[in-house]
């Protein structure tokens, strides 16, 4: 889930910080962070899912809307710490160490491009 997500991500994208910050919401839209269910509870974690579902259907990091609901729910999530989803962070991690891996560390430091015939 997040490998794809990443790799989408950079290939729209010229900023790899934003592209980290797109597939980690992707991510976190679909699997409920374990850390906040165990601090927080099943439903918050579900929740947060649920926000960063809304800010992906704002746009993401792709859109003003979205950006904004990023930032928006970055401030939340720090004033509210039982609710940050720091297990969420070490698949994109990951993700983004096997891109490095597959594509050499450039692909990291500027945009991918799709590969033909790639929608």
């Amino acid at each position: 889930l997040a490998r794809p997500a990443l790799l989408s991500a950079l290939s729209r994208t010229d900023s790899v910080r934003g592209a980290v910050v797109q597939a980690f919401l992707e991510v976190l839209s679909e699997v409920p962070d374990l850390d906040v269910a165990g601090r927080a509870g099943r439903h918050e974690a579900e929740d947060v899912s649920r926000m960063a579902h809304g800010v992906l259907k704002a746009g993401g990091v792709h859109s003003r809307r979205g950006l904004e609901g990023t930032a928006n729910l970055g401030g939340l999530l720090r004033a509210e710490p039982r609710l940050s989803p720091t297990t969420t962070e070490h698949p994109v991690i990951a993700a983004a160490f096997l891109v490095a891996l597959e594509y050499g560390p450039e692909a990291l430091s500027h945009r991918l491009r799709p590969a033909r015939g790639a929608d």
